[in-house]
């Protein structure tokens, strides 16, 4: 009767609960580019002297390695300011040597907050979180907080041997998988043609370059000037910096919006008396993006050094 049914309900459901123990255990030792730049920020605390923020325009489009003073990368694909501030919050007192930041601001910064699913990735390697509202069990059971497909994925990617090099699982394949992430860094290999198409820039513009104001916008500002207010009580140097995209794909953009964030950025360097770099438009080569608004291993070596000529002129203007 009844005892029988419950028996063969446990034999049946035996098989399920070993795998989900089995992707448990294993989700919970993989490395991702969240446990990597959280590891390497830990190990060179005492090293770093520039800290990289931003999304994932600062995440591929700033290398670290190209200057000369120690610098680190913990941007992250589509990490808005929110986490920018409390990762650097986390480690500040630590970082005994740090004199820069860069704040990396895109034309909609102001505009969002969260990263969707990516948000749990991200607590599972650094333990931020979006103002306390993650849930119980997406915190305590990886396999919830990834969702079973992403954890078939990952391992599967795994077990392809493809990320043996570079460490961090990801579901991404196009990265520069040959080299280990190096203060942080990580990058797109080359171009992908199809992220250059008109019809590419339209579907960026729809979905990740929303043309509305938020009504987070001043929340958002208010809570970066505080992060800015923090580091310059601490003698650190917040420098805010845009990044350039494809031209054709600038072109496309609502000039409107273009100004009024360029605006509000300017703003917010002179009250705090801080370089806002604006790079939108240097000029660059098609090959040195991988798609119409992200650099690629090359166009980042390339703009890091212009990013570096200049921080290295106003390290000796400061010290005149």
């Amino acid at each position: 009767g009844m005892k029988k049914f419950i028996k063969y309900l446990l034999y049946f459901a035996l098989p399920f609960i070993i795998l989900a123990c089995f992707f448990e255990i294993y989700l919970r030792q993989i490395d991702t580019s969240y446990t990597e730049k959280e590891k390497g920020i830990i190990q060179n605390k005492n090293k770093i002297q520039l800290l990289i923020l931003g999304n994932s325009r600062a995440t591929l489009g700033i290398d670290p390695n190209q200057f000369d003073i120690y610098a680190y990368n913990i941007a992250n694909v589509a990490q808005p300011l929110y986490y920018d501030k409390r990762l650097t919050l986390k480690h500040l007192d630590e970082l005994s040597n740090l004199k820069y930041v860069f704040i990396t601001l895109d034309m909609n910064s102001l505009n969002y907050s969260r990263m969707g699913s990516r948000e749990i990735w991200s607590y599972y390697g650094n333990g931020v979180e979006y103002k306390d509202e993650m849930s119980f069990v997406s915190k305590n059971f990886y396999l919830k907080g990834y969702s079973p497909s992403i954890a078939l994925q990952i391992l599967k990617n795994d077990l392809s041997g493809k990320y043996k090099t570079i460490k961090a699982v990801d579901l991404d394949d196009e990265y520069e998988l040959g080299k280990p992430i190096n203060k942080g860094f990580f990058s797109y290999k080359n171009t992908r043609e199809e992220g250059m198409t008109l019809k590419f820039f339209h579907s960026r513009l729809d979905n990740a370059l929303a043309n509305e104001a938020s009504s987070e916008k001043e929340e958002i500002l208010d809570d970066l000037e505080d992060l800015i207010k923090i580091l310059k009580a601490k003698n650190i140097t917040p420098i805010l910096v845009t990044i350039p995209c494809y031209e054709p794909f600038i072109k496309m953009f609502n000039k409107e919006i273009i100004k009024a964030s360029e605006v509000a950025y300017e703003d917010l360097a002179k009250k705090y008396d801080l370089e806002y770099w604006n790079y939108l438009y240097l000029p660059m080569e098609k090959t040195d993006f991988h798609d119409c608004d992200h650099l690629n291993i090359h166009g980042a070596a390339k703009f890091s050094s212009v990013l570096n000529s200049r921080l290295n002129e106003k390290i000796k203007d400061t010290k005149n």
